[in-house]
């Protein structure tokens, strides 16, 4: 079976549109306000002087956001996978599925945020290479349970033989993502200043564009992950759903 980025683009949208509550829900709680907070705490401390307090909070800000993230990744799989076969996974039940795979989870999306970060200060490519391979780690590890380095391991195999697709798939989703950004900030004002005071403006489209974002970004890894067992090993999207029922 060939791998069919339209059939992957479906499985992104189509969950989120019938679960709504769930998916932004989830995402407004996760990333949304994270990401809120992020911002108005950097603009905080780089109004105060100096590098390393900057720095510092930067870099937690940074873990955390990747950690709530990781949660949110969890329980949005959980929900993705469950829709397919028709179902409809609560904000509640996703949530505990995040929170049950919650130290593997968190591991998984900081030791991948790092290998990426670094891989792209080595000129770009390796960090692409390592996004690509990487990149159903979380799926892998809360449908299959396979721990963190099985996670690794089990992405790398699943991904091989396809990651010019799944690269195509990274660029379509950027595609999207800047569109998001675009639409909601256009009104504001695109421009250096834009974020130079936290107006009610600012965080609104913050909040809107790192909501909407998180939920496809969850979503479309558990679509390119289904894709990726149909494709490789046979596994239908009902067969794996059968993990949660």
């Amino acid at each position: 079976m060939a791998f069919d980025l339209g059939r992957v683009v479906r499985r992104t949208f189509t969950p989120i549109a019938h679960n709504p509550a769930t998916f932004l829900g989830l995402s407004f709680v996760l990333v949304g306000l994270p990401g809120l907070v992020s911002l108005v705490l950097q603009r905080s401390l780089a109004q105060g002087g100096g590098f390393l307090a900057p720095a510092l909070g930067t870099l937690v800000v940074s873990l955390i956001s990747v950690a709530t993230y990781g949660i949110l990744q969890g329980g949005l799989v959980h929900a993705a996978i469950k829709d397919y076969r028709g179902g409809r996974a609560s904000f509640g039940e996703s949530l505990g599925t995040g929170l049950q795979h919650l130290w593997p989870v968190i591991a998984i999306s900081i030791l991948y945020g790092l290998a990426v970060s670094v891989g792209m200060l080595l000129l770009i490519v390796p960090g692409v290479f390592l996004a690509i391979i990487y990149m159903v780690a979380v799926p892998a590890e809360v449908t299959e349970s396979t721990g963190i380095s099985g996670a690794f391991r089990r992405s790398r195999a699943l991904t091989k033989g396809s990651r010019w697709w799944l690269l195509l798939t990274i660029l379509l989703y950027a595609v999207v993502s800047w569109g998001i950004s675009l639409v909601v900030y256009l009104p504001i004002g695109f421009g250096e200043d834009m974020m130079a005071q936290i107006t009610t403006a600012v965080l609104i489209g913050q909040l809107v564009v790192s909501t909407l974002q998180g939920a496809i970004a969850a979503s479309g890894s558990a679509a390119v992950y289904t894709e990726l067992r149909e494709q490789r090993e046979g596994v239908m999207a009902d067969e794996l759903a059968s993990v949660f029922a």
